[in-house]
């Protein structure tokens, strides 16, 4: 009698055990909304403000194109038992297949029916784990809290860490994802755009999350994060929660009206609120058929998450964010700015820089502009004289940090020219580089200018008349192979000097 009780009673325990685990799908949102407002009345306010921008938005003939949004995620465990602890591999799991549904990428698509194919939208939307916590520090992106709660509701329990919860990062920065034990059959809630910060994300079972693991069919697809994520970005369920009237809306003109959920796996067409021939879209994944039977986005339901992250957008403070890259480690020390020369000479010439806090010298290295190897000089204090410099002559330099912890890199490169030698030609009739600014030269006169480089070219205007019909010009120590040219008043070429290299002319 014993031995048969004993086994009666396991028997029961196992049933009511395994009747917890959710066998139609249940979404919490609406409830956990309705509930949200009471507590929060100016909530109302906020959501008509969304709605009025995203109804703007909709309305607009042309869409902007955008950009991949990549939405840093944070992931919180919260968990009793063991095996609530998800692994890393569950959640990886989950994030592929978020990062599939959102950009029409899942292999599952195929299985859409071809009359709701050309409606699906590749919403341009990825995801990823956070790689910078709020402080600025590494973080993998999960968290994991160890809770003497047994299991929770829709009642933000699991968001408050002063009662067994995690609580939320900045919802500005990151997507929260809450992951527990849920009760009453519930597989998670998600918050619309517009209500408090510290409860902003979703809540999923631990057993309806990712693909592996401890996620249990038929509900291990990944599918209630892509739905309950929809909520977060703003997707009314399709059936437009009128309780099967056929009068509600998601605010989404290119899905069908449909008269109430849809659960299990449908067969198409599924035909409610006279949607004939094509019926329901029940492989959306707003509708509540299981994981394997959802499939698609449509492109009003895209256009309803871009509103978002326009300017005035509810989200529009994610793309900002920088949770999703790693720190970045401080530099070794800064690099040099605010860069000078001074006391140039044929021969010489000083470089002056701002000092910078903590360096111990500086390295500076200079070169002809002409040349390709640098020289390196070192300088205790923020200034350095190069001496032995040739004379009319173009160089270049670069200043870098020397610091306890290594190098700055160099800065921008900068330049100076130095003077020509002395009782020589200076280049003192910049800028006559061209014919309208060319330099006239007096009427019996004689003038001396130095062309500086290759590519220098002087313009000089002169007057010839019966009188003094003759003008001499001649090019001496020549660098390179310079050539004369002589113009007549309206820029017509009349002749060009022969010689060629070197040699004077």
């Amino acid at each position: 009698m014993n031995r048969i009780s004993t086994l009666l009673i396991f028997i029961l325990l196992q049933t009511k055990l395994f009747a917890q685990d959710a066998t139609v799908r249940s979404c919490g949102t609406n409830e956990y909304m309705h509930h949200l407002a009471l507590e929060h009345p100016e909530m109302e306010t906020e959501r008509m403000k969304i709605e009025q921008h995203t109804l703007q938005y909709m309305q607009q003939g042309e869409k902007k194109t955008r950009t991949i949004i990549t939405i840093p995620v944070v992931v919180h465990v919260v968990y009793n038992l063991g095996v609530q602890n998800i692994s890393d591999a569950q959640i990886q799991s989950q994030m592929l297949v978020l990062n599939k549904d959102f950009r029409k990428l899942n292999t599952d698509f195929i299985n859409t029916p071809g009359s709701f194919q050309p409606l699906a939208a590749d919403c341009q939307i990825e995801f990823v784990l956070a790689k910078r916590d709020p402080n600025g520090d590494s973080t993998t992106g999960i968290t994991r809290t160890f809770t003497n709660t047994t299991s929770f509701t829709a009642n933000n329990n699991v968001k408050n860490a002063a009662i067994g919860g995690k609580n939320a990062w900045p919802a500005t920065q990151y997507l929260n994802i809450w992951v527990c034990k849920l009760s009453g059959g519930l597989l998670g809630y998600g918050q619309f755009p517009g209500g408090p910060e510290a409860t902003d994300g979703v809540v999923i079972s631990y057993k309806a999350f990712g693909t592996t693991g401890a996620a249990l069919p038929p509900f291990n697809k990944g599918r209630t994060a892509t739905h309950e994520i929809g909520h977060w970005l703003n997707l009314f369920h399709i059936w437009g929660d009128d309780g099967g009237g056929c009068g509600g809306s998601d605010l989404a003109d290119d899905t069908p009206n449909q008269g109430a959920q849809n659960t299990g796996v449908p067969v198409y067409p599924h035909i409610s609120c006279n949607n004939a021939p094509f019926g329901d879209m029940f492989m959306n994944y707003m509708d509540y058929s299981d994981d394997i039977a959802m499939t698609m986005f449509t492109l009003n339901q895209k256009a309803r998450m871009d509103a978002l992250f326009t300017a005035g957008g509810s989200r529009y403070a994610l793309l900002s964010s920088q949770g999703g890259n790693y720190p970045v480690p401080p530099a070794a020390c800064a690099v040099p700015a605010g860069f000078s020369t001074s006391g140039i000479t044929a021969g010489s010439a000083q470089i002056n820089w701002n000092a910078v806090a903590g360096a111990t010298s500086y390295q500076l290295s200079y070169k002809k502009v002409s040349d390709t190897a640098w020289t390196s000089a070192s300088a205790a204090a923020n200034l350095l004289v190069l001496n032995n410099l040739t004379a009319a002559t173009n160089y270049e330099y670069k200043v870098r940090t020397v610091c306890p912890s290594g190098f700055s890199a160099y800065a921008a490169t900068g330049s100076f020219t130095t003077l020509p030698p002395a009782n020589s030609c200076i280049e003192n009739y910049e800028p006559n580089n061209t014919l309208v600014t060319a330099v006239t030269v007096p009427t019996d006169s004689n003038l001396s200018a130095m062309i500086s480089y290759s590519a220098d070219n002087d313009y000089y205007r002169v007057e010839i008349s019966e009188f003094m019909p003759n003008v001499r010009v001649s090019l001496t120590e020549l660098p390179q192979d310079y050539d004369l040219y002589l113009y007549n008043i309206r820029g017509g070429l009349l002749s060009t000097s022969l010689s060629g290299g070197l040699t004077n002319e």
